[in-house]
């Protein structure tokens, strides 16, 4: 499981510089390029966990690194390019599943 949560923490990362150029040169407005920009942020604090925790015993900072950018970055992503907001609720849990990603990859270790 480990080796996964690193493999997937690389195509996370390598992804947000595709998102990024997106963001930039993608003809979005102001203010959905800096909603954009955020989703790529988050989207990257919840890459670092995953790239970190391949060398871990628990499981529980990948799985829940992969959650948080599930539940926060795809919700922004999408509420972006489709100006539809009804997933935003999910971004609250995502935004805590990131943190507690951080304090398991500390604690947990």
């Amino acid at each position: 499981m480990s080796d996964l949560y690193f493999t997937i923490g690389c195509c996370s990362m390598c992804s947000t510089l595709l998102f990024s150029t997106y963001g930039y040169h993608g003809g979005l407005a102001y203010d959905q390029q800096l909603k954009w920009d955020i989703a790529v942020k988050f989207q990257q604090f919840g890459s670092i966990p995953l790239l970190l925790a391949y060398k871990k015993k628990t499981p529980y900072p990948g799985g829940l690194a992969i959650a948080g950018t599930v539940l926060f970055c795809l919700p922004l992503y999408y509420s972006v390019l489709s100006e539809d907001t009804k997933f935003n609720k999910l971004m609250p849990y995502g935004g805590f599943a990131m943190m507690a990603s951080w304090i398991a990859l500390g604690f947990l270790s």
